[in-house]
């Protein structure tokens, strides 16, 4: 990866106006006959545009107590405005009240989905919303790949998938990709490496791992690795097709497969993906930005090559964009920052929206009420109207 000068960041006169896309690409949108609803439930949060609102769920206390909380992924329904998903995790599995969180009135009011110890991250499915699918490791006694048929009200492990035990070491679940095209391919990536006592892979595979491949929303599976340099904590994206990815590794920098996972090519060496998790997002223009530490990064040819933008910071966790404009912030805050996306090089912060204590795990945008829903880090999940 070609490092380009580290950018200056001045303050901005004036905002944007503008709005955001998920980390996994742009919104596929609602794909329901009939297109959902984009009103704003009763009940739902007043916002003061420009202003960060906390709509943390009451009962989880991000800032200590019961052990150290923190959110992981949020999602919104893409047929139901309001509908969010939160992740929540803890270091004291027992107190700190982990799990999937989910509102369908913008965040005033959380209801615990399921009984997932660590969830990462929530997938909806656009044709169907009571379709989902979620990932849980690191800790906990509910690590996989989950699937749910009822909007979250219970969840699953598939047959195939629990069968993976036999063949892993643990089934430690990091990040899950959807194919756009369909809903039942999934890619899931690992955040232990696959070696082990009842691994069938021997000593000299130590510390890798691979993707783990669904083509029937995870009744059967065929696993991709492990590969030499893959370590632990991984995520992964879909580009351009079924067939084309990319990989993120903590340690082992990026790579892309354009065969379905039977060849990769190293395509960053000296940039990793950021502690936590990555996000990525294809630009109008069709330019992809990827988070990472110490750059963000961009690359204009479906992630052959990249080239950093912003940086070097602590790492970011997640890049998101409306078209329009892109947004970023470091993994430690404090500012959300705002760039051109026919440029995506000259950055600035957002006026009069500071970030709270941390930057984001992920970001999420609801296109048709202007609100950008973000997890932040270590202080829960915060509201953002842009207009």
């Amino acid at each position: 990866m070609r490092i380009l000068p580290v950018l200056v960041l001045a303050a901005c006169s004036s905002g944007p106006g503008t709005a955001m896309g998920p980390d996994h690409g742009p919104p596929v949108g609602c794909q329901m006959p009939g297109g959902g609803s984009t009103a704003m439930p009763a009940g739902a949060p007043a916002l003061v545009p420009g202003t960060w609102t906390n709509i943390n769920p009451a009962d989880v206390n991000f800032h200590g107590g019961g052990g150290d909380v923190f959110t992981q992924g949020i999602t919104l329904d893409p047929c139901q405005a309001g509908t969010l998903y939160l992740s929540v995790s803890s270091f004291d599995v027992q107190n700190g009240k982990p799990g999937i969180y989910k509102s369908v009135d913008g965040g005033s009011s959380w209801k615990l989905s399921g009984a997932l110890d660590e969830p990462i991250h929530v997938r909806v499915n656009p044709k169907d919303p009571q379709n989902l699918v979620a990932v849980d490791g690191v800790r906990g006694g509910t690590q996989g790949f989950w699937v749910s048929h009822d909007g979250g009200a219970s969840w699953v492990v598939p047959d195939g998938f629990a069968a993976l035990k036999t063949q892993l070491f643990q089934v430690d679940c990091y990040d899950v990709a959807v194919d756009p095209a369909d809903f039942n391919h999934n890619l899931v990536t690992s955040h232990s490496p696959w070696n082990g006592y009842n691994s069938p892979f021997n000593a000299s595979w130590d510390g890798d791992s691979g993707i783990l491949e669904t083509k029937d929303g995870g009744a059967t599976w065929s696993l991709h690795g492990p590969i030499k340099g893959w370590s632990h904590g991984n995520g992964v994206w879909f580009l351009g097709n079924s067939s084309t990815w990319l990989f993120g590794s903590q340690d082992g920098g990026f790579w892309r497969t354009s065969d379905g996972g039977n060849n990769f090519t190293q395509v960053v060496k000296d940039n990793n993906m950021q502690h936590g998790g990555g996000g990525l997002y294809k630009s109008a223009s069709g330019v992809l930005y990827a988070a990472g530490t110490p750059h963000l990064m961009r690359s204009a040819d479906d992630g052959v090559t990249w080239d950093a933008t912003l940086g070097p910071y602590a790492g970011f966790n997640s890049v998101i964009g409306d078209g329009t404009h892109l947004y970023t912030a470091p993994v430690f805050g404090p500012k959300l920052l705002v760039a051109d996306e026919a440029d995506g090089a000259n950055w600035t912060e957002y006026p009069a929206a500071p970030m709270l204590g941390s930057g984001p795990f992920e970001m999420a945008y609801d296109g048709a009420n202007h609100i950008v829903y973000a997890g932040m880090w270590s202080s829960g999940v915060w509201a953002l109207k842009v207009e």
